[in-house]
């Protein structure tokens, strides 16, 4: 049994229990009301009050259930306190849940007991998957809704829930923050929810995070629609960044969720300071945008099942100098700051110290948990760098084609002009009529293949990604074969 019930094997707790009767209060003389008592040692304590109805039943007049503060009756309804080092509200919900294939009866008994108010005052207590803690409940029914006020470290706020149907929950939440396991530690097998296990729901936290994340005001607002859940608005907002979403969970076998979501910052680098890639970029502002899905519950991609189609476009920021796998093995990999110095150009002076870019787009779409990009480009002042190819989600690997074109045209305009003015006008005319011929002269092509936290780089002498025209494309793969 779970605290404050568990013992151990010489441990006494004395249960007691009597039955009998006793005057009502307040009704005709000589009434009197059934009584039952128990106690189970000091640690929990209950009475209940029934009195029989016209047809002779009998039903609850008032009562109450503590554990862990003193028995103190209700004037009228049924009284639910508890207060104890730590609850497991997973463990009772599970116990106390009437078993499929009961008789009706029996539920209807366990529906009369129901309490219609409810105090609880915990330092540890654990619900839904989530733990929270200093957590001190207080709990109404009023008709068919239960109105509460939560107060904890990681929630604060009002929620209301309608038990009318599949359920239906509206939280208005000061502050809601969700746990995260420690890195390197697998995350909990989820028991697989059932169709009545989500309710409608209507959320607003001013100040959401996960972990150590701050990510701002979300609101959640989600139905239930036949066999699918779902979400009309999913919407995070912070001074960094913003993320618009709504998606379709299908619960019933085989599971499915589906995700729309566009995602916008003015400031990527701080966006990414609140995701945890702290120092990862400088400045930068970045639009987001796509369609997946996969199979299971919407909290858990399953990157074996997910496909869908992204498209990113960012501008005006510069990589920072960071240690391997400090902003994310799929950040360092974009940045190319694990490319060592190469035959001709020292690319090390370019990617390790930061590469500042102009701008960023590109597509990607995703099959299997495979991402595949034909061509994402990111255009500096130093270089422009062409992607293609595939990155293994779920093995973290990477097979990927990299085409790096130093900006040399100004630079050898500048040269030429200490010479020649005339010259280096006509040259720097060149570089800009022609597009940047010097840079497809003096540009290379790397192969980069394996682990993304230690990616294998190989140069390649005759493949290139450089795709002016379609039949500049038509050459490189006459070229290759």
């Amino acid at each position: 049994m779970p605290p404050p019930f568990n013992k151990t094997a010489t441990d006494a707790l004395p249960l007691r229990f009597d039955k009998g009767s006793v005057a009502a209060n307040g009704g005709r003389k000589g009434e009197t009301l059934d009584r039952i008592r128990l106690s189970i040692g000091k640690v929990a304590a209950a009475q209940l009050l029934r009195r029989r109805d016209a047809g002779g039943k009998l039903v609850p007049e008032r009562g109450a259930l503590v554990v862990g503060v003193p028995l103190v009756m209700p004037e009228t309804g049924l009284v639910l306190a508890v207060s104890a080092p730590a609850i497991d509200l997973d463990f009772w919900r599970a116990a106390l849940t009437p078993a499929r294939g009961e008789q009706a009866s029996e539920n209807d008994a366990v529906s009369t007991l129901m309490p219609n108010q409810v105090a609880m005052t915990t330092a540890s207590m654990d619900a839904a998957g989530v733990r929270f803690h200093d957590f001190d409940l207080r709990a109404r029914r009023a008709g068919g809704k239960w109105l509460t006020t939560i107060a904890s470290q990681e929630m604060n706020g009002s929620l209301e829930y309608d038990s009318f149907g599949r359920g239906a929950l509206r939280a208005r939440l000061k502050n809601f923050a969700v746990g995260r396991a420690p890195q390197g530690e697998p995350l909990p097998v989820e028991a697989a929810p059932t169709l009545d296990d989500l309710p409608a729901l209507d959320v607003l936290a001013e100040d959401f995070s996960i972990g150590k994340q701050k990510l701002g005001r979300l609101e959640i607002q989600a139905h239930n629609a036949g066999t699918n859940w779902r979400i009309e608005k999913l919407s995070i907002i912070n001074p960094d960044g913003n993320l618009e979403g709504a998606g379709a969970w299908r619960m019933q076998s085989p599971r499915r969720f589906d995700l729309d979501f566009k995602l916008g910052s003015e400031n990527v680098g701080g966006l990414l300071d609140r995701l945890g890639y702290p120092g990862s970029v400088k400045r930068g502002s970045a639009k987001l945008s796509g369609e997946l899905s996969w199979i299971g519950v919407p909290t858990r991609i399953d990157y074996p099942s997910l496909t869908g189609a992204m498209r990113v476009d960012a501008s005006n920021g510069q990589f920072a100098k960071m240690d391997p796998g400090a902003a994310g093995k799929l950040l360092g990999l974009i940045s190319l700051q694990g490319l060592p110095r190469r035959i001709s150009l020292d690319f090390r002076d370019v990617f390790s110290e930061g590469f500042a870019f102009d701008s960023i787009s590109g597509k990607t779409t995703v099959k299997a948990g495979i991402m595949h990009t034909d061509r994402l480009q990111i255009d500096g002042p130093a270089a422009r760098v062409l992607m293609r190819g595939d990155v293994d989600l779920q093995n973290e690997t990477t097979k990927l084609v990299v085409n790096i074109q130093p900006e040399l045209g100004g630079t050898a305009a500048l040269g030429v002009a200490l010479i020649n003015p005339i010259a280096g006008a006509a040259t720097l005319l060149a570089h800009k009529v022609f597009q940047s011929p010097l840079n497809h002269i003096f540009s290379f092509d790397y192969s980069i293949s394996g682990k993304l936290d230690d990616p294998k780089v190989e140069k390649l002498s005759t493949q290139r990604l450089d795709a002016q025209t379609a039949s500049d494309g038509e050459k490189r793969e006459q070229t290759r074969e």
